[in-house]
């Protein structure tokens, strides 16, 4: 099998399932187009494919769904991992603060690969709120104390990563809802 008629092969596979009759054609028109053309005529179609993939409302909402799930459990179990370290050393008083944050994570995390992105968002405005007058209550009102630098900082990240999973999610979601609306 030479390169060009590998590369039509992948460019089938990797075509959404609305793409895959284009695709198809391309393939067979590889055996007429000259040999020295064959293997840039290939690669086109591949390009192609790919870009329609990455294009398609079902890839996106994937990634965004399972990436968005992924990245959450990645963060509870950062989360986790410090609530830990600084449990070792002494009694350190944001290490409840750290694991509520990771089950609030993680139930994001899990929520988002079960029912989709809809959940994110239903639970990131929330939680978004919960932390951001978290932050503001640290930030103003709490007494001073050797802790609450580091309480301003864990509830800047948490909503820092709150936000951003938001933002994904709404315009993952609204890409999702436009392309199946057309």
């Amino acid at each position: 099998m030479t390169l060009a008629r590998a590369l039509a092969d992948l460019a089938v596979k990797v075509a959404p399932v609305d793409s895959r009759v284009w695709a198809t054609a391309m393939r067979a028109e590889l055996e007429y187009v000259p040999a020295a053309s064959g293997l840039a005529f290939a690669w086109g179609a591949l390009t192609t494919a790919v870009r329609l993939r990455a294009a398609s409302p079902a890839f996106v909402e994937g990634v965004a769904r399972y990436g968005l799930a992924a990245s959450a459990l990645v963060w509870a179990g950062l989360n986790i991992r410090l609530a830990l370290k600084l449990g070792a050393f002494e009694p350190a008083p944001p290490t409840p603060i750290l694991y509520a944050a990771a089950l609030v994570f993680a139930i994001g995390g899990v929520a988002t690969a079960a029912a989709g992105l809809r959940s994110t968002i239903r639970l990131a405005v929330p939680a978004l709120a919960l932390a951001a007058l978290y932050a503001a209550w640290v930030t103003a009102l709490a007494p001073p104390s050797p802790h609450r630098a580091f309480h301003q900082a864990l509830a800047f990240e948490d909503v820092v990563a709150l936000l951003t999973a938001l933002l994904l999610a709404v315009l993952a979601k609204r890409y999702v809802d436009r392309q199946t609306a057309s």
